[in-house]
């Protein structure tokens, strides 16, 4: 019985941690800081202007991700909005 207590002590912990850092995690994200890097690496590295509408949102199930609202970046040439490459799901693996 012991060892029972001590295992469902040292889970009980674990999943304090776990759900501690999932709430810091949430609390120290700035959408509007990664929307604004987003821009700003397109902008360098493909030389257009990307738009996105709303929010940048995150989230920790199943995977952490980061979700973005309507996004459009205008093609110079065909005049099309969302070319292929920002239509991906950014995420981190």
């Amino acid at each position: 019985m012991k060892v029972l207590r001590i295992l469902g002590i040292g889970v009980g912990i674990l999943v304090a941690l776990v759900a501690a850092g999932v709430g810091l995690l949430h609390a120290l994200f700035d959408g509007e800081k990664v929307k604004a890097e987003l821009q700003r690496v397109v902008l360098e590295q493909k030389q257009r202007k990307l738009d996105i509408a709303g929010q940048v949102e995150l989230s920790v199930w199943p995977e952490v991700a980061s979700g973005l609202a309507a996004s459009a970046c205008p093609n110079r040439a065909a005049r099309r909005s969302s070319p292929r490459w920002i239509r991906r799901a950014w995420r981190w693996r």
